[in-house]
Parts: structure tokens; C-alpha cells; sequence
């Protein structure tokens, strides 16, 4: 039997739409769940789609885990305020984006002041102030540069404050003069504003930023914040003097625009801590003693 031959002279493909896929956000995000995706699309805009992250999630871990069984690693912040694309790749069927909550464990510190994300924030190892708030990207138009402080526990368990002039990269304190800081786990740091504010730290309910009232003393600003069962004795509260750059301790220090006060903690709280620390070690060394017999 003969056979039909046919001439082709030219064939044409035209793509309708993009094929949909389906893709899974879990862990800390608002809404959880599965949802659908193209090629073109990228692991943030997913994550846009389940609600954003949560205050605790830990947007600098993200994981994507794909169905051949590999795992890229993802800093979403550095994609969001550094534009770095690498680190928002696109999507494939099948995969599992999961956020991460903040490890407490780990390096971390706490941003305070008027901020858009206060709170709790992982930190890299040997990070510097400078790369850390670059990287979260919280500083704003009504921010003062000139004027950031950290407030830091020493061995000896008290909180010491260190300001820092951001827009010179140097440490106001004498003692410390650098280019920058390195941060430490547990510090906190102190955003402030181009406004009358005076900043409580330590041992207080509610630390923060408070309104300058002319007259009013450390004490005075003790109360506002109010104070707690940790609280040491009064006396040994410290106000550090933005105009001045000096120390001042005393509950009768009277307080100026711009000051930041930090509230001792109580002696007997901080020895029953450590104490409970070496009876803790002292416990395990014994049992460890007796399992070696």
C-alpha cells in the first residue's frame, strides 16, 4: 500500500500558561499549608503567600528541602534588605519550605527601641554592630546614630551600658576606642530616637523609652518602668548622660533628654543564680564519680 507523504513547511508552539505545581510552607509562618507555584516563581513570594514569617521564626535558616532528597539553605534577610538573589531561588514540584524558630541557644541578641522588628534576633559568629543592623535593616529616618547603646552582662552579672557613635563607627567610652564593636550572645541593643526620650534598662518591668520630663530624677524613671522583685538597691543605679557622655549613679541624679538609666540587679537573686549553677555542676560530678566506681 502506498504511503501519504506530507510537506512541513513550518511549526509553530504557542505556550498557553505556565504549568502549576505544588509546593509546601511549614514551620513558622502565619499560614502554614500547601500551596500552588510555576517555575517563575521564587521562595519568598511562597512564603508571602502563607502569611510572612512569625516574630520567631529565624529568617536567616530557611530550609528548601527538594524531593531528590537535597537541601539548599536560604538567609532570606539578605535577599529582602541586600538584594542578594541567591539567596531567594526558584521553586521545583514538590518542595518543602520550612522556617525555622530562633534557637535561643544559639548566638542571639534583643533589638529594642522604635524598630520594626523588635526582639529576639540570631546573630553570626564574631558579627559586628555595623554588618548586624545592615543586615536587619531596622534603622529609619527618626533613628539616632550617633547615640546607639548596648547593654551587656559582665561575668560579675551586672549590666554595663556602651554607646556608640554609629554614624563614626566609634565607641564613645574612653575605655574602648574602636572602629566598631563585636557582639555578644545576650546583648541588647538600644535603638534610639531624634526625640525627647529617656531609655530605663535592667531591672525593670517594662524597659524602653520614656517620655523626657523636665526635673524628674532616676528614681523618678524607676518608677515608671517599674520595678520588679530582681530590682538591687537603689542606690546603685547608674545614668549615663547623653549630653555629657558621663556617669552619674544615684537615685537623686536628675535626668536629662537623651539619658539612659540602668537599674541594678538584686545581689541575693544573682548569688542564689550562680549558687544554684555550681550545685547543679556539683551534682553531676558526683554522679559522674560514682559511675566511675
Amino acid at each position: 500500500a502506498g504511503k501519504k507523504k506530507y510537506k512541513i513547511k513550518t511549526v509553530q508552539a504557542n505556550l498557553v500558561q505556565l504549568r502549576a505545581f505544588r509546593v509546601h510552607v511549614v514551620g513558622e509562618v502565619e499560614r502554614p499549608g500547601t500551596y500552588l507555584a510555576q517555575a517563575v516563581d521564587r521562595a519568598s513570594l511562597l512564603i508571602e503567600r502563607a502569611g510572612s514569617p512569625t516574630d520567631w521564626a529565624n529568617e536567616r535558616g530557611i530550609e528548601i528541602r527538594h524531593c531528590d532528597g537535597t537541601v539548599d539553605f536560604l538567609d532570606l534577610s539578605l535577599f529582602q534588605n541586600m538584594g542578594q538573589l541567591s539567596q531567594n531561588i526558584y521553586l521545583t514540584n514538590g518542595d518543602v519550605i520550612y522556617v525555622p524558630p530562633i534557637d535561643l541557644s544559639a548566638n542571639s541578641v534583643t533589638l529594642e527601641g522604635d524598630v520594626e522588628k523588635p526582639g529576639i534576633h540570631s546573630i553570626n559568629e564574631n558579627e559586628l554592630l555595623s554588618e548586624f543592623l545592615t543586615r536587619v535593616n531596622v534603622l529609619n529616618r527618626d533613628s539616632d546614630p550617633k547615640h546607639i547603646n548596648i547593654i551587656r552582662n559582665t561575668d560579675e552579672g551586672e549590666s554595663s551600658l556602651i554607646r556608640i557613635n554609629l554614624s563614626s563607627l566609634e565607641i564613645e567610652d574612653k575605655k574602648n576606642v574602636l572602629n566598631d564593636i563585636k557582639l555578644q550572645h545576650g546583648d541588647k541593643i538600644s535603638i534610639p530616637t531624634l526625640n525627647n526620650l529617656v531609655y530605663v534598662h535592667g531591672a525593670v518591668r517594662n524597659p524602653g523609652g520614656y517620655q523626657y520630663i523636665a526635673g524628674s530624677t532616676a528614681k523618678d524613671y524607676a518608677g515608671f518602668a517599674g520595678g520588679t522583685e530582681l530590682m538591687g538597691n537603689i542606690k546603685g543605679i547608674k545614668v549615663y548622660h547623653h549630653r555629657t557622655n558621663s556617669i552619674e549613679k544615684g537615685p537623686n541624679a536628675l535626668v536629662e533628654q537623651g539619658d539612659s538609666i540602668i537599674i541594678p540587679l538584686n545581689f541575693r537573686k544573682r548569688f542564689a543564680e550562680y549558687l544554684g549553677i555550681v550545685t547543679g555542676m556539683a551534682t553531676l560530678l558526683f554522679a559522674y564519680l560514682a559511675a566511675q566506681k
